[in-house]
């Protein structure tokens, strides 16, 4: 031991570390402290700590567990709503093809849209003063009229989402926050569409025998992969691709159609001069 201190512990106490531990052939002995405050280990504090480890451990603990576990149980693994999932097979069942308005309106239905099962879902009074006007803007609306049956909430939804699909401008801040949270939503939601309809269809095709016999559901399929990217673009199914170019609208296109240019392909090629007489 060429240490002083290690040496002169070794004297004193045996070992080279000092007081705090000893060691010997027979005997091990070592000395701990646990960090707990001053308090907790008073004994006139004794029934206040065991109070409150029962409450924590015996009420808060399993109330919020139970409530996490409640909540989780609503959900599939994509975090749609198992009510959203039952409704997607059975409709998908009775109805095996669907053009592109009938799967609008088949996501417009789903639960996560209706305030009784999602509270981040509002209903304002002024929903009855600045629906009515964008409903007569939306075209399908017009024609249709079948297209404006079902639930309040659906019929909400379904609106926003034509309205950005045609680019309508929204008059209202509340109905624009509103759009935005449907849009947001919807990838999700026509991903389980698709996962119920390749559900539906294996089961069809258990049940005929023969992958020829169940042409619809593939259809089906189709339109609901074809509205990701129109929800995307904010393009109707019938819509001019050229209206993917920025700072192209309605009026820009009248002008671009009548030079008898319809593709990005026939834009591009126009000499730079051209192209914006084209577009003014």
């Amino acid at each position: 031991l060429t240490n002083e201190e290690s040496r002169k512990n070794w004297e004193e106490y045996g070992n080279p570390d000092g007081p705090g531990v000893r060691f010997s052939i027979h005997h091990l002995a070592a000395h701990f402290g646990i960090a707990l405050p001053k308090w907790m280990i008073q004994k006139e504090n004794f029934y206040v700590v065991i109070g409150a480890y029962v409450l924590l451990f015996m009420l808060i603990l399993p109330i919020g567990v139970g409530t996490w576990w409640y909540n989780t149980m609503k959900f599939s693994n994509n975090h749609v709503l198992l009510d959203t999932i039952r409704y997607l097979c059975g409709t998908f069942m009775r109805s095996p093809y669907m053009a592109m308005p009938r799967v609008i309106k088949v996501l417009s239905n789903a639960y996560e849209f209706n305030p009784s099962f999602n509270k981040e879902i509002v209903c304002r009074p002024s929903d009855n003063v600045e629906l009515p006007p964008l409903i007569m803007k939306i075209p399908i609306f017009t024609i249709f009229r079948k297209a404006i049956v079902g639930s309040p909430s659906s019929v909400k939804a379904r609106a926003l989402i034509y309205a950005h699909l045609d680019r309508i401008p929204l008059s209202s801040k509340t109905l624009h926050l509103d759009q935005q949270y449907i849009i947001r939503n919807c990838p999700r939601l026509i991903d389980e569409m698709i996962n119920s309809l390749l559900y539906v269809l294996a089961v069809a095709m258990d049940e005929a025998g023969s992958r020829h016999k169940t042409p619809q559901h593939l259809a089906t399929i189709e339109n609901c992969m074809h509205l990701v990217p129109m929800l995307i673009q904010s393009l109707s199914d019938n819509a001019s691709p050229l209206l993917q170019l920025p700072h192209i609208g309605s009026s820009q296109l009248r002008h671009m159609v009548a030079k008898q240019v319809c593709a990005h392909l026939s834009f591009v090629s126009l000499i730079s001069f051209v192209r914006l007489c084209t577009i003014m």
